[in-house]
């Protein structure tokens, strides 16, 4: 993951304070969900006062979001392990707290979260976070009441189980919250693990073409992300042959139901 230091303004490991540098992650990541709820804020206030023309319903556009100009490039949050940080004994309660009310406000204004967890019950991994998530994304788990808790209720009513899937099938999951009742049962391409360590390269390098982010540093100030150029594109995604074949590789192993 180390790689991901190319594309990402900052990067953190680890719940526990780096005893070489003293930095401490979680609470790294509480700051900075706090100056992206700030910048939530400020771009809130910037789409208020544009024309209906220009910014119908008040949020934020792809058009804008590509506009160097505006200065409101797309922000993606990524946090593995996310239960972790709700655990900490001094910072989780606020963590919680925070990271909710961006999970919940921050999308219209082109700031998204990313979250990943292997606890998906209610007391490592609040519902109220979980329920923010209208895209949800669930990977072979052991029992039903698993597979609902990340997909949401009634999944299980709709057809979908993750505990389900066949152990062979890695890579592969079950999506719900696209809108469409068909796309529900769709997979994630079953990428061999190689190609993986290649994939922060070649976002860095579609960022070299499109406008590279500015360089990780000591942070940016209080209540303002870092501007960005241009909109950065990224080589990572899947071809829709990759997407398709591993759907049909899905539906051989569920037994084409």
């Amino acid at each position: 993951m180390g790689g991901f230091g190319q594309v990402a303004h900052r990067l953190f490991y680890g719940d526990r304070p780096d005893p070489e540098t003293g930095v401490d992650p979680v609470l790294a990541l509480l700051d900075g969900t706090r100056e992206l709820l700030a910048e939530v804020d400020h771009r809130n206030r910037t789409l208020r006062n544009l024309p209906a023309s220009v910014c119908p319903e008040g949020k934020l556009t792809e058009e804008l979001s590509r506009t160097a100009s505006a200065g409101m490039p797309l922000i993606l949050m990524v946090i593995d392990e996310v239960q972790r940080a709700f655990s900490h004994k001094e910072y989780g309660e606020e963590l919680n707290e925070v990271l909710t009310d961006l999970a919940k406000v921050g999308p219209s204004a082109g700031i998204m979260l990313l979250a990943a967890t292997q606890k998906s019950d209610s007391k490592s991994t609040p519902t109220g976070f979980r329920d923010q998530f209208g895209l949800k994304f669930a990977l072979r788990v052991t029992t039903m009441h698993s597979s609902e808790a990340i997909l949401g209720a009634g999944a299980y009513g709709e057809g979908l189980d993750a505990s389900k899937l066949p152990p062979e099938g890695k890579g592969c999951g079950l999506l719900r919250g696209t809108g469409d009742r068909g796309a529900s049962r769709a997979a994630g391409p079953c990428a061999p693990t190689s190609p993986t360590a290649q994939t922060p390269r070649r976002s860095a390098a579609a960022a070299g073409r499109y406008g590279r982010p500015p360089a990780p540093g000591p942070g940016w100030p209080p209540g303002r992300c870092p501007p960005h150029p241009h909109s950065v594109r990224t080589l990572a995604s899947p071809s829709r042959q990759s997407v398709q074949g591993s759907l049909m590789k899905l539906d051989r192993l569920l037994g084409g139901n």
